[in-house]
């Protein structure tokens, strides 16, 4: 996994409950979750949103999580 992969994986998972189709979180909880994880801290936090939203898929920790469909 590369750190946008680990931070957002463990913003998502610090807030997802089985059966979610939602979750939300705060911007800053990507900072906190690269300090706790040892990552690099990204220059631009609003690029790992972004990142996933436009470049790349999700982990596929995460994906596992939706429905089918």
């Amino acid at each position: 996994m590369n750190k946008y992969e680990k931070i957002i994986a463990h913003v998502f998972f610090e807030h997802y409950n089985d059966g979610d189709t939602a979750v939300a979180f705060q911007r800053e909880e990507m900072r906190a979750a690269a300090l706790t994880l040892g990552v690099a801290l990204p220059r631009n936090l609003g690029d790992v949103v972004y990142s996933f939203r436009y470049r790349q898929p999700l982990p596929a920790s995460i994906r596992r999580t939706a429905a089918q469909g």
